[in-house]
């Protein structure tokens, strides 16, 4: 995906965002994998397990790794059927979701609304394989989420 003003506004948030959360969930296996760690320094093969976490993350684990998420997300060259969960744990319906949005300033939400609507551009657009799986799956929730992210804003 290339969606470079989300990217620039990613390298503003991650460049002033504080220090790393020591309680990142009540999920022993995710604490263990992120406690003291970026989601960037962990390997691949956890990244992609940890996208579907999304959802067990405390408001400030949320705060801290969901950029870094996007980013990475962005980074890749093709946007894999992985991170369903990962937007779908972006959506009102997610646990504790109200929560975790306290701690996201305008800008912030403004940068997940962005990814978002990248996402719906991608899976709309490309003849790629994957992305046709998300809009024949997932299309009508990203739209949702969508609404969503707009009317918080």
């Amino acid at each position: 995906m290339n969606c470079l003003e989300i990217k620039k506004s990613i390298k503003h948030i991650l460049n002033r965002r504080g220090s790393l959360p020591s309680i990142v969930s009540s999920n022993k296996s995710l604490q263990d994998d992120l406690a003291g760690k970026r989601f960037v320094d962990l390997p691949d093969s956890r990244q992609r397990m940890i996208y579907g976490d999304i959802t067990i993350f405390n408001k400030e684990a949320f705060h801290y790794y969901v950029f870094e998420m996007i980013e990475d997300a962005l980074n890749r060259k093709e946007l894999p059927v992985l991170f369903d969960m990962f937007i779908l744990g972006l959506s009102n319906e997610s646990v504790s979701f109200d929560d975790r949005l306290t701690l996201l300033d305008k800008n912030e939400k403004q940068t997940v609304l962005k990814f978002l609507e990248c996402v719906l551009e991608y899976i709309t657009t490309s003849k790629n394989v994957d992305a046709s799986i998300l809009k024949e799956d997932y299309q009508k929730d990203i739209e949702e989420i969508i609404v969503f992210w707009r009317t918080i804003q």
